[in-house]
């Protein structure tokens, strides 16, 4: 099921990955646990815009799900849209997800549009919450 296509991908094996998606997409039509694991293979193969297009389809319905936001920043940053990446963060902060983590992430995506002074205040905010954390400063 759903737990041998996360194995499949977190082993690197895509192609078993996409089969058992599709042997089980075809038995379970428009189950959006398979839509998921759908945005995850596409995002691994690279295909960038119909991972895009799988999360804005679930999160139609689930517009906070914080799973499907992680995956569409993910998928955002790697397809060369950190400005999205950096919305969809702000999204998830604004929800009152643990911040820490994606004031980092934000911060990254922050930077790479230029928006230097953005980038700073997230992480001297993640400095505030973890103060002397390496992590911050290493990015």
């Amino acid at each position: 099921g759903i737990a041998e296509i996360e194995y499949s991908l977190s082993t690197g094996n895509i192609s078993d990955a996409k089969a058992l998606l599709t042997s089980l997409s075809g038995a379970y039509p428009g189950n959006e646990a398979l839509a998921f694991q759908r945005a995850q293979v596409s995002l691994n193969e690279k295909k960038y815009p119909e991972t895009l297009k799988t999360l804005d389809g679930l999160l139609v319905n689930e517009p906070g799900n914080e799973k499907y936001l992680r995956l569409l920043a993910l998928a955002q940053e790697a397809s060369g849209n950190p400005a999205g990446a950096s919305s969809t963060y702000t999204r998830l902060i604004s929800s009152g997800t643990s911040v820490s983590e994606l004031l980092l992430l934000r911060a990254e995506s922050f930077r790479k549009t230029g928006e230097t002074d953005k980038a700073l205040a997230d992480v001297e905010k993640f400095l505030d919450i973890y103060p002397g954390d390496k992590a911050a400063l290493s990015r």
